[in-house]
């Protein structure tokens, strides 16, 4: 079982929540969704699913994954 948060873009509201909760929650292997609206992450319990799967999923329905790179100084 694996735990992961991401950072996702356009998460606004409640409604926004339960669009990627009910799109996330269909996928086989995933156990549980958790949104948080004002911190715009979404945390994610699943098992043997590839990860990518998550990610293509989000960018479908519109709340794209936030990747977080750090500057070279």
């Amino acid at each position: 079982m694996k735990t992961e948060v991401i950072k996702v873009a356009n998460v606004e509201c409640s409604g926004c929540a339960r669009t990627i909760k009910n799109s996330l929650s269909e996928i086989n292997g995933i156990k549980e969704v958790d949104v948080n609206v004002e911190q715009k992450t979404v945390k994610i319990i699943y098992d043997s699913i590839e990860r990518n799967i998550i990610t293509d999923v989000l960018d479908s329905i519109g709340y794209p994954e936030v990747i977080e790179t750090k500057e070279k100084k």
